[in-house]
């Protein structure tokens, strides 16, 4: 049987934080059958180069829901723009997306 749906909830100390979700991003990018990705990342310090990676998974050939709780991290305009472009290639696949930005340097 494949993995359908995966759900992680990461709240990691300051020294940890990239390598891990780098490891997460290669962990779920090896999910070829997964339909549903539930991400709660929530201050974890996740970079524009991060946020890129992150963005990478919504291009899973399955993938049609996604839930990424991204607050209170350093993704600024840049990371939240190459979310938006991996969001964009996914949007006819995707029925249901939900995106929290809040507290990320993002300017007007």
């Amino acid at each position: 049987s494949h993995l359908t749906a995966f759900s992680l909830n990461l709240s990691l100390l300051a020294g940890q934080r990239q390598s891990c979700i780098s490891e997460v991003v290669t962990l779920v990018s090896t999910m070829s059958e997964l339909r549903v990705l539930q991400l709660n990342l929530v201050a974890n310090a996740v970079t524009p180069d991060a946020a890129r990676s992150l963005a990478s998974l919504c291009q899973l050939p399955r993938l049609c829901c996604v839930q990424l709780e991204l607050f209170s991290n350093e993704i600024g305009d840049e990371g939240a723009l190459e979310l938006v472009k991996g969001l964009v290639l996914a949007s006819a696949r995707l029925k249901r997306l939900t995106l929290g930005l809040g507290r990320n340097g993002l300017t007007d």
